[in-house]
């Protein structure tokens, strides 16, 4: 398995999939970032940050294994006020699960996708000009 490959194909997969699905929604396109949460490097509206937290293996059979991914996707919404960015937040990750859950399998990436659980944050740093829900998604595929 090639961890590199895959981790590029899914996140350039919800970049380009994703941001089409928000365009047809005459919604913001956000910017996707590949690095740390830095709010201090990044000041865009809207930030998307990948997050590939960690890998799990279980063995199917001598010859293939399940192979577990989980990717948290770190929604940050900022500059406007406070009820706005929340309301705008929420907006935004309810977007992201519709789309999500029309193809759990990211176009035939991964076999099988589940969010597991949002968490959302009132302010970053003390600030509450900045708004933050996290997204946790569970990513499954055989691995022969």
């Amino acid at each position: 398995m090639d961890f590199f490959e895959l981790e590029e194909s899914i996140s350039n997969h919800i970049k380009g999939k994703f941001s089409k699905y928000l365009e047809e929604k005459q919604l913001l396109k956000p910017l996707f970032i590949k690095d740390n949460i830095d709010l201090d490097k990044y000041k865009s509206n809207l930030t998307v940050f990948f997050d590939f937290a960690s890998f799990k293996f279980d063995n199917l059979s001598n010859e293939s294994q399940l192979a577990k991914m989980t990717l948290d996707l770190y929604f940050v919404r900022r500059n406007d006020t406070a009820e706005k960015l929340k309301k705008e937040l929420c907006n935004y990750i309810s977007k992201f699960y519709a789309w999500f859950y029309n193809d759990r399998t990211l176009g035939g990436i991964v076999d099988f996708g589940t969010i597991e659980e949002i968490n959302n944050y009132d302010a970053a740093s003390g600030d509450k000009g900045i708004k933050i829900s996290q997204i946790t998604i569970t990513l499954e595929l055989e691995d022969d």
